[in-house]
């Protein structure tokens, strides 16, 4: 074969079903988390003569405030007590109706229009309506 066939990418596909098979999921071997908490420790570096001390000082500071914020619970404004930028209105109320339009979602970008055809919008809608718990019993 010619050496262009060994891009990473094709190779990769290759041996994807053999690892699987062999080592299992990929969640107990996955590095993502760690290097993660890695890049966070990092963070904490502030002189590079003495980066452990620093990362033993960040952690305990980090701990002690988790722990005061914890401690403190109502009124605090913290990295652990603020909603994350993706997550749904806890304050949100249920609104009355069919339950699979109960729960109110959020958008990750900008809203855009677009048109459906009545072929495609009768399509959604009846897929829509089998999927439904509540018109179950409706349904022949």
């Amino acid at each position: 074969m010619p050496p262009a066939f060994f891009d990473i990418m094709e190779h990769l596909s290759i041996h994807l079903a053999d690892e699987a098979a062999i080592a299992g999921p990929v969640h107990y071997r996955w590095m993502y988390p760690i290097e993660r908490y890695l890049f966070t420790l990092k963070k904490y570096v502030r002189t590079k003569n003495l980066p452990e001390g620093c990362i033993a000082e960040g952690y305990i500071i980090e701990e002690t405030l988790s722990f005061c914020v914890m401690y403190l619970e109502d009124g605090v404004d913290s990295k652990r007590t603020r909603i994350g930028r993706n997550a749904d209105d806890p304050n949100n109320v249920q609104r009355l109706g069919l339950q699979i339009f109960a729960h109110k979602g959020c958008a990750l970008e900008k809203p855009h229009e677009f048109k459906l055809s009545d072929e495609e919008w009768l399509s959604a809608h009846t897929h829509v309506l089998i999927n439904c718990p509540d018109i179950k019993p409706y349904l022949l």
